[in-house]
């Protein structure tokens, strides 16, 4: 056993050796800079041992180092899904607040959307259609632009830009407000079936058919399970948005709620 040990650990310092001389030049290992050497201090020599000197933790810095780079190409190097396309359904009953020249107001409306994408390769386009009980409806139309990840349904990193429309009728006048947003889109898998997701847009500052200025934010978070071509979804909602009048007058409406739905992948 112990000539074994001995064995073994003349390979691994024979090994550590090869490396060091290939990374440096044989010559460097075996005099060629006997006489720079000599001309050091003894601190200048210590200071060169040091740096050239070979642990363990050095040894498990690169071996982390090395698996984040194989992990990294793992999910890039597989050759993306050519067409991909999803429809999907989810609901809640949002928790509104609208904050109007410091005075709050409490709703509870319905909320439902209706979502489909298709891609190609690493780009897509996708849409949704949102309905609110208290008399505003809309859609979303976006592009994306996935970064990591050889599918949508697998780990990824997606940018994302779009456009949104809103129609408020909740008043005598109906309001129109369109917006530019952008933002970026995550998932990640857990397991083979089980993961979680992330989205945020930023809903940049345009004017509406009234003349009212709209801008804010969108967060979602949703953990999901896949039953092959069904995944079921839970999502966390968050919406803020200001709205600023012709005479600066701010109003704040913040929406939140649990969303539940499925998503069918074909």
């Amino acid at each position: 056993m112990f000539k074994k040990f001995i064995f073994i650990s003349v390979l691994i310092f024979a090994s550590v050796a090869y490396t060091q001389a290939k990374s440096s030049g044989f010559g460097s290992m075996f005099g060629n800079n006997r006489g720079s050497r000599e001309n050091m201090s003894p601190l200048q020599k210590q200071e060169a041992k040091e740096k050239s000197r070979w642990t363990m933790a050095d040894w498990l810095d690169t071996k982390k180092v090395i698996a984040n780079q194989n992990m990294w190409l793992a999910g890039n190097k597989a050759k993306p899904v050519e067409h991909e396309f999803y429809i999907s359904y989810d609901q809640t009953n949002l928790e509104k607040e609208v904050i109007s020249a410091g005075i709050p107001t409490l709703t509870k409306p319905s909320f439902t959307r209706t979502a489909f994408g298709a891609f190609t390769s690493f780009v897509g386009l996708s849409g949704e259609y949102l309905d609110h009980s208290d008399h505003m409806y809309g859609w979303n139309a976006q592009f994306n632009l996935r970064l990591f990840g050889n599918s949508i349904q697998n780990t990824n990193f997606t940018l994302i830009y779009g456009g949104r429309t809103r129609i408020d009728n909740s008043t005598a006048t109906t309001e129109t407000f369109k917006n530019q947003y952008y933002g970026a889109t995550f998932a990640l898998y857990l397991s083979k079936k089980f993961g979680i997701e992330g989205v945020y847009r930023e809903i940049m500052n345009e004017k509406s058919d009234q003349n009212n200025f709209l801008k804010g934010s969108n967060v979602e978070g949703s953990i999901f399970i896949d039953y092959s071509i069904i995944r079921v979804v839970g999502t966390w909602f968050k919406e803020s948005l200001e709205l600023t009048d012709p005479s600066q007058v701010v109003t704040n409406k913040n929406s939140t709620g649990i969303l539940a739905g499925a998503k069918f992948y074909f």
